[in-house]
């Protein structure tokens, strides 16, 4: 899945959406856009927890193993939850958890979000509010 990765600006104002600016991390999934710029600014001041981690969480994103063996581990984990029954997917640290895995961990600081914070960094909202009929 297309996946893009760049250094994050500073904000040129406060948000209205999520729709990506110029240097925003995402993640695509499908059709649905996950702002990771903006989950992380979100985040900031909120104190990670341990996440269990396990190979499942990578089930649905490509990882370049040679990248992946040679990222830090450092930073947080962003789980973003979907409505229904959709259950949940890594959107951010795929490749340090996959790392992570392959060193022997099995957890790694992370964030969960709700299904509402979820929706908030989704850059087409509609289309995410049709997953709870799926």
């Amino acid at each position: 899945m297309p996946r893009s990765r760049s250094t994050p600006s500073p904000a040129t104002g406060p948000r209205r959406d999520a729709r990506p600016r110029p240097n925003d991390e995402t993640f695509h999934l499908l059709t649905l856009v996950f702002n990771v710029t903006m989950a992380l600014e979100q985040l900031a001041t909120v104190p990670p927890r341990e996440l269990k981690i396990h190979k499942g969480m990578l089930s649905l994103t490509t990882i370049d193993r040679l990248y992946a063996s040679t990222v830090e581990l450092k930073g947080v984990a962003i789980v973003a939850t979907l409505p229904g029954r959709c259950g949940s997917i890594l959107i951010d640290a795929n490749h340090r958890i996959a790392r992570a895995l392959d060193d022997g961990l099995t957890t790694f600081p992370g964030h969960v979000l709700t299904v509402e914070q979820s929706r908030g960094i989704c850059a087409n909202p509609k289309l995410f509010d049709r997953l709870k009929d799926a």
